[in-house]
């Protein structure tokens, strides 16, 4: 872990801490008690959040995905545990995921160029989630500056999205091989097989229009159950809401944890991002906090059996490595 990363992390802990402090422990405590019923149900949205997300990937490599999808949901799973509980920037479970591809057959620069372009849809997916919220919002009659606000921050996520679509479409991921080259020459321990060739990945899936179109529907559709999660919560709380505000809250709520996407697990980011959302549906800061902290609390109890599951996988291949390395 950087000391930077580190730095961010500790700074959202404090700020998290610093928000619970100010809307009273006990008022957050207390709505988190009343959703107890609520969150085992959670943590079964999520893992269906998590099965279609894994699903939408794996359309990207195997068309309709029946061949191997629940190697490409473990390698989501996976993916999440680490982006969420390790200080990795919200990059290194991607890398990972990809890691763990390869160990089930799938070729090294099919991953690498798969997470790229799944990534890039899962943006996408997101962007046309909060245009939604957007609308919703526009609907309730919300004052003219908060839209203001949140049009130009999608109108910048989209200029984003656009961006990164021309870096993988016209060599960025050229530039990053030839490093690739360099480490595996030096130390080709780190690589399994040959260095992959990731940008002739992105080109064939970017050809696969009918896929790209199936995995955006399946990420909206992750994204449309993450706010089922919150309308679950609030109601546990006993909050009368209806879906399309949990909706609407979510969708907002999740484009501004993605402006944290340097902190580790977007710390205080998420967190600040409900209690803004709900003030505006008006909703009592303490309750929308504590649907944070529950998240959170989920992501840690999925997380932990993910991380689990990585390092068998890894210690399972680096002992396979070193019983080839034994003289017969």
């Amino acid at each position: 872990m950087t000391r930077g990363l580190g730095a961010s992390a500790l700074i959202g802990l404090l700020l998290i801490v610093v928000l619970v402090w100010f809307q009273d422990l006990g008022s957050v405590m207390q709505a988190i008690v009343a959703a107890r019923w609520g969150i085992p149900i959670v943590v079964l949205l999520q893992l269906v959040a998590v099965w279609f997300a894994g699903m939408a990937w794996c359309v990207l490599v195997n068309g309709r995905g029946r061949d191997r999808v629940g190697v490409f949901v473990l390698a989501r799973w996976i993916r999440e545990g680490v982006n969420d509980l390790l200080p990795v920037a919200q990059i290194g479970g991607h890398v990972v995921g990809a890691r763990i591809l390869t160990f089930f057959g799938v070729d090294v620069g099919q991953a690498g160029g798969s997470v790229v372009v799944d990534v890039t849809l899962r943006l996408i997916a997101q962007l046309a989630f909060t245009a939604v919220g957007l609308s919703l919002l526009i609907g309730m009659g919300v004052a003219d500056d908060t839209i203001r606000w949140i049009a130009s921050g999608i109108v910048l996520s989209a200029l984003g999205i656009a961006g990164f679509m021309f870096a993988q479409r016209w060599g960025l991921f050229r530039l990053l091989e030839r490093g690739w080259a360099m480490m595996a020459e030096r130390w080709p321990a780190l690589w399994r097989g040959a260095v992959p060739d990731v940008h002739a990945s992105i080109e064939t899936l970017y050809g696969r229009s009918s896929r790209l179109i199936a995995g955006a529907i399946l990420h909206s559709v992750a994204l449309v159950v993450s706010a089922c999660e919150v309308w679950v919560l609030l109601t546990a709380m006993q909050v009368p809401i209806l879906f399309h505000q949990a909706l609407l809250i979510e969708s907002l709520a999740l484009a501004i944890k993605n402006l944290g996407f340097s902190i580790p697990g977007a710390l205080g980011v998420q967190e600040s991002g409900y209690m803004l959302v709900g003030a505006v549906v008006g909703i009592a800061p303490p309750l929308v906090l504590a649907v944070s902290l529950i998240k959170r609390l989920r992501d840690v109890m999925l997380g932990i059996p993910a991380l689990a599951v990585w390092m068998a996988i890894e210690g399972g291949y680096l002992w396979g490595r070193a019983k080839e390395k034994e003289p017969a």
